[in-house]
């Protein structure tokens, strides 16, 4: 069984971290053009290449979170099913109210000026609670990034239900198979149609690169060795981005997926603890990532909208700070709360299942 280890646990807290202030910056960046060439036509987005790494992460730790929960216990898909529902909705719900608050201030200050207006009604707010926002519905309101939500749940769904059936599905094929395909209609359709094209491939070579680092395959590889060939597979992910703009593409994809395998082989070589201060750094950042992504977009485009007295690098970093500290301070009592959360509901939920 795959064990990470300190090392390696505090830098997927860090990469974690760093992809969704990746987005924040890419927004902003595409308001304020102070970077230009992270932008077309140089390079692609850089918010959409670290959406492509988030669903990389997504697929790896999923995978690790599933083969970890069944090594020693039963698990079932109900089970899977809540600490997914948990995981998602403790942020989500919350997201879905700070729009609302934030897109009516919005046409308050604006004086009814809003162009959102077609995603900001019951039936846009609905088929999102359902996750239904990619397809085939839209974003509720001005919270444009909630599209990611609606494909990364139905990949949650599609895989976990497989994997927790995999051995057993003979017995009801016919159902099994049924809701695999409920499951997977929207990641299909995310194939060929609607934005990320080709991001659901993206989340399942991070299945893949937790099976790779799970087997032996790895382990006649130097730290050192595997150190350089996460280098230089990532130079070629990058090369290939300037040169074909595709931060959905397969070949993007395969040689970051590569790259965090070889980054993973060698941090699993480290066996010492990480001192408690960078921990407890890592994880705070990481800790209101989610928060971030789906609270930042609203009020950015409410601030932006009041235009305010400011020098470009003045609203830019006040847009940074205040977008941070708002997700921080909501993560306090959603996303930081997880955990207990999860625990309390499957003492009420699941009798199999202790707090």
């Amino acid at each position: 069984m795959l064990v990470l280890t300190s090392v390696s646990s505090i830098a997927l807290d860090l990469i974690r971290a760093i992809l969704i202030q990746m987005v924040l910056f890419g927004h902003l960046n595409g308001y304020f053009h102070f970077v230009n060439w992270l932008a077309p036509p140089v390079f692609p987005f850089i918010q959409n290449i670290a959406v492509s790494g988030f669903f990389l992460l997504s697929g790896f730790l999923i995978s690790y979170s599933l083969s970890q929960k069944t090594n020693n216990k039963a698990y079932s898909f109900k089970e899977y099913f809540l600490d997914r529902l948990v995981r998602i909705y403790i942020v989500f719900i919350p997201a879905l109210i700070f729009t609302i608050i934030i897109d009516l201030m919005h046409l308050y200050f604006n004086q009814g000026i809003y162009r959102f207006i077609n995603a900001f009604n019951l039936k846009t707010f609905f088929t999102n609670l359902l996750m239904l926002q990619y397809f085939p519905s839209i974003p509720f309101g001005s919270n444009r990034p909630f599209w990611v939500l609606g494909l990364l749940w139905w990949l949650y769904l599609a895989y976990g239900w497989w994997w927790l059936n995999r051995r057993s599905w003979r017995q009801r094929p016919i159902f099994f198979i049924s809701i695999l395909l409920a499951f997977s209609i929207i990641p299909l359709v995310s194939l060929f149609h609607g934005r990320g094209q080709g991001l659901a491939l993206v989340w399942l070579l991070g299945v893949f690169t937790f099976y790779l680092l799970k087997s032996h395959f790895l382990s006649r590889i130097k730290p050192l060795s595997s150190l350089f060939l996460a280098g230089f597979c990532f130079c070629i992910s990058l090369t290939n981005l300037f040169f074909t703009k595709s931060e959905f593409g397969l070949p993007f994809g395969i040689f970051l997926a590569l790259s965090f395998l070889f980054l993973l082989n060698n941090l699993q070589s480290y066996q010492q603890q990480m001192a408690l201060p960078i921990k407890k750094v890592f994880r705070i950042f990481s800790g209101f990532s989610f928060t971030l992504y789906l609270t930042h977009y609203p009020i950015i485009v409410l601030l932006l909208s009041l235009h305010l007295s400011l020098e470009p690098y003045q609203y830019f970093f006040l847009l940074f700070i205040i977008s941070n500290l708002c997700a921080y301070l909501i993560a306090q009592i959603t996303e930081m709360k997880t955990q207990s959360l999860k625990n309390t509901l499957k003492y009420l939920c699941c009798d199999t299942i202790k707090p």
